[in-house]
């Protein structure tokens, strides 16, 4: 999808069958499961890096339980922002996620701001500071496919108030990869054999033929 830059209203495209553009250069892809008891698409995340640092989270902590009906970790284009979940297989996935990427802006002499009293309930803010750049990436390892979020589609910034928030917020009983996290990347369902395909692209100049 395209990049969602402040001001800048542009369209979303959906395709089917046909009419999906032909796939170019290396095209990662990852299995879903889905059914008439699953909702979404659930993909299997097996781990998670903030920039190069990989968080080594137990094996299975975002496997869906069977007997629950949460659970688990899915695609959704109608979630605005990514979700971790509180409540994952033996921990607080959402906790060692933000400290990780906490300890990067710390280490950089950023100031934290009070959290906005509106809006998506962000949980860490910072004061913009001047020439600052160094945002970190953040890689979702699924089966079989690495899933590369850019340093600059991490976070959403306040003009206004001279700050920028993290774009993940804390999941419930699910993980989710949101909207936010889906900039410039073409992404595929090929319901055929049950796989996401995505790669990297410059999704602006995107248009209907």
């Amino acid at each position: 999808m395209a990049p969602l830059m402040e001001g800048l209203a542009r369209p979303l495209y959906l395709r089917f069958a046909d009419d999906v553009p032909r796939l170019c250069g290396v095209i990662h892809r990852t299995p879903f499961a889905t059914g008439p008891a699953i909702k979404y698409y659930m993909l299997n995340l097996l781990d998670i890096s903030i920039n190069s640092h990989r968080l080594n989270f137990p094996p299975n902590t975002f496997q869906k339980i069977p007997s629950s009906a949460t659970n688990g970790f899915v695609i959704d284009m109608r979630a605005p922002n990514t979700m971790i979940d509180q409540r994952t297989n033996g921990g607080n996935a959402y906790r060692v996620v933000m400290t990780a990427i906490m300890q990067h802006y710390d280490s950089f002499g950023l100031q934290k701001r009070n959290l906005p009293t509106t809006g998506p309930r962000y949980q860490l803010c910072y004061y913009d500071k001047p020439g600052f750049h160094q945002h970190p990436t953040m890689t979702f390892h699924f089966q079989e496919a690495d899933y590369l979020v850019e340093g600059r589609f991490m976070y959403i910034h306040f003009v206004e108030g001279g700050f920028f928030c993290i774009t993940i917020l804390p999941g419930n009983g699910v993980s989710i990869l949101g909207v936010h996290h889906q900039q410039n990347m073409r992404i595929i369902y090929d319901c055929n054999v049950n796989e996401l395909q995505f790669y990297p692209k410059n999704c602006i100049y995107d248009q209907v033929s």
